[in-house]
Formats: structure tokens, sequence, C-alpha cells
């Protein structure tokens, strides 16, 4: 699996550890790479939590972005010590040239930095931008948003336009990921009230 992310060409990484990485489960370490949506704080600390119970310790690569490596900072100062994640999870703020993958028998990747320098991490977790299948949303006049997925409104997951409805990986809520099945359950809710509403 291969993806291009702010010139960047990764592999052998996991979008979402709740469905998969469990492959890697006791590694040493994780790296997240804290791009587009995972710039966030919440949602870079939220899914190093997923690492972290896969690898003994997690590192969230900022790639030299010191606005993010400052927010992500402050949510780690706020934890109690001896929480999990403040013991287990670092921040690595230098800017990334490249990713090298050594071996194919795992998902080991070494991490290169603009020093010359480079670590090795069990896997790495990453939330690349979405492409949507098919045109359907230019068709329909839906809302895109720059991560590639389509708008959607809390509680149920309608799109900009009344009575199309969106769920999974396809949708974002606002500022925040839904994960799919949730999102799928929502989005049955808000049909099966506005059906209902109908007379």
């Amino acid at each position: 699996m291969y993806v291009i992310q702010q010139g960047l060409t990764l592999s052998h990484r996991y979008h979402c550890l709740f469905c998969h990485g469990y492959e890697e489960r006791g590694a040493d370490s994780a790296g997240l790479l804290a791009l587009g949506h995972l710039e966030m704080s919440m949602m870079a600390i939220f899914v190093s939590r997923f690492a972290n119970r896969l690898a003994k310790k997690v590192t969230i690569y900022t790639n030299n972005n010191v606005v993010a490596a400052e927010s992500i900072h402050s949510v780690l100062a706020d934890l109690k010590p001896t929480s999990k994640t403040a013991q287990n999870v670092t921040i690595e703020t230098r800017a990334i040239t490249k990713f090298v993958k050594k071996d194919t028998q795992n998902a080991a990747m070494e991490v290169h930095f603009d020093d010359g320098t480079f670590t090795t991490e069990g896997f790495l977790a990453h939330a690349p931008n979405f492409e949507l299948n098919g045109n359907w949303d230019k068709k329909l006049g839906l809302e895109v948003l720059s991560s590639g997925q389509i708008k959607v409104n809390a509680p149920f997951n309608e799109t900009s336009m009344q009575g199309v409805f969106a769920a999974g990986d396809c949708a974002l809520v606002q500022a925040a990921v839904a994960p799919a099945l949730g999102s799928a359950a929502a989005v049955a809710a808000g049909l099966c009230a506005q059906l209902g509403a109908e007379d």
C-alpha cells in the first residue's frame, strides 16, 4: 500500500488502528505521522493511544510543524504523569526527508530526518487525505472538505443537500472523524427520522 502525502511516499502504514495494525501488536515502537487532520492535537493523541495498545512506545512526528507540535505537547503536558499516554508518547519535530522499508516480512520502517539521522519504528500510523470513488458528490453538488471527505452535520451525518446522508470513511463531521460504524448508525437514525416525518 502506497500513498503520497506532502511529498512523502509511505508504505506499510496503517490508517485505522481500530481495524488494522493488530498484526504488529507487541512492537517495541510505533510512529504516528501528525499530518493532515492528525495535526489536530486531540486527534493525534486519540490515535496515539490506539497505537500504544499495540506498541510499547509511540512517537508523534510533526515533520517540522511547530504549531502542531506545541498543541500536541500542551495536551500531553495536561495528562496525569502516571498515565500510560504521558509515559509512552513523545513528540519528534524534525523534518522528515524519506521513509525506507528494509524488510518485506514486517511493517518496520526507517524514518529519515533532514539532519541525516534516522530511527526505526515497528510500524507507522497515518490518516491520509481521501479521494472519493466516482463523481456522485459533484453530481449532487455536495460540499467536500480539503481532506477529500464529504462534510456532514451532526448528529445524523446529513450532507449539504437535504435528504442525502454519508457514512463511514467518506464523511467528516465538522472537525472530528466519525468512526464508520457509529456514523452508519447515526445515518440510519437520521434517515428514519426524515422518512417518518414525511406525510
